[in-house]
């Protein structure tokens, strides 16, 4: 993929590697986690912050950490590590 060179003012252009996933997993295991997520959510009246507090707690000012990561997941572009998916099953996630 070739994007604009921000470094060199956009007069030049830059190839950078395409994001990988880092577990190979199939399209299906990414969505199957995605709607098990969202209907976990749904059913216990989560939002994606009381998924984050859960698995990574708060930070300093109070605010859930990670929020971006259980975002991503629930849009099926990444897949939580074998330690997330075992806490949210202790609260309630079915797979």
């Amino acid at each position: 993929m070739r994007i604009k060179c921000e470094m060199c003012d956009g007069r030049g252009w830059r190839d950078i590697p395409l994001p990988q996933r880092r577990q190979h997993r199939s399209d299906a295991e990414y969505l199957d986690m995605a709607m098990a997520l969202t209907d976990w959510m749904e059913r216990d009246r989560l939002s994606q912050s009381d998924v984050a507090r859960l698995r990574w707690g708060v930070d300093g000012n109070g605010y859930a950490r990670s929020r971006d990561r259980v975002s991503q997941y629930c849009k099926a572009r990444s897949y939580p590590s074998a330690k997330t998916i075992a806490v949210w099953q202790a609260h309630g996630l079915r797979l």
